[in-house]
């Protein structure tokens, strides 16, 4: 089926968004079912308090527990319904590796990868291949490009201002402007574009 959802957890993702829950719920579950989240870290990432988004889980759990369509997302429409909350998911699940918010690691780079793995298999579906997800997709991958200068050699963050540029990754950097290229079809404008454009710019200058 053209229109099914061949990776096992990204279809999670979209079963996770059930329209009765509002989009903060949906994104909030996603993110502590499937990504392993803690409900600090959600917290942290919704600025909000940890019994607020403690309360929103179990609800949310709830409601999902009560669906009788669990995996039934394969209809353009439900699927366009819960494709923002699917993209929030992503874009915080790839900030909480790159930003260093973990007491363990500076960068947690798996969490960076898997969020662009799943941001690929979203393009390589008809209905996800949106100019918001083209955006979202060409912000990880300008971002990600930064990676390898991201921390010194003690494992201590380094500001934009200190990396060694010629350790940035050139593919990616490429990658990421072809993708910011396709993002511009139609007139949606998010702040996946606003955010992807800038990390563009700093992409091709030479220097900070």
């Amino acid at each position: 089926d053209l229109h099914a959802i061949k990776d096992d957890v990204l279809r999670m993702m979209f079963s996770c968004c059930h329209p009765r829950l509002k989009e903060e719920a949906q994104v909030a579950l996603i993110l502590h079912t499937l990504c392993a989240f803690t409900v600090d870290e959600i917290a942290a990432a919704f600025v909000s308090s940890h019994a607020a988004i403690e309360k929103r889980i179990t609800r949310a759990k709830k409601v999902l527990a009560q669906s009788k369509s669990l995996f039934d997302v394969a209809a353009a429409r439900e699927f366009s319904i819960r494709l923002s909350a699917v993209q929030r998911a992503l874009y915080l699940l790839f900030n909480e590796g790159y930003h260093g918010a973990s007491a363990e690691s500076a960068v947690r780079t798996e969490l960076c990868h898997e969020a662009m793995r799943l941001s690929t298999m979203l393009l390589e579906h008809p209905s996800g291949r949106t100019p918001a997800t083209y955006a979202l997709a060409a912000l990880m991958c300008l971002d990600a490009a930064r990676l390898p200068a991201r921390i010194d050699s003690s494992g201590n963050l380094t500001t934009l201002f200190d990396q060694d540029r010629s350790q940035w990754d050139q593919e990616l950097i490429i990658e990421g402007l072809q993708l910011l290229d396709l993002s511009a079809s139609g007139s949606e404008l998010t702040e996946y574009h606003v955010e992807a454009a800038i990390a563009s710019v700093h992409a091709r200058a030479s220097n900070a």
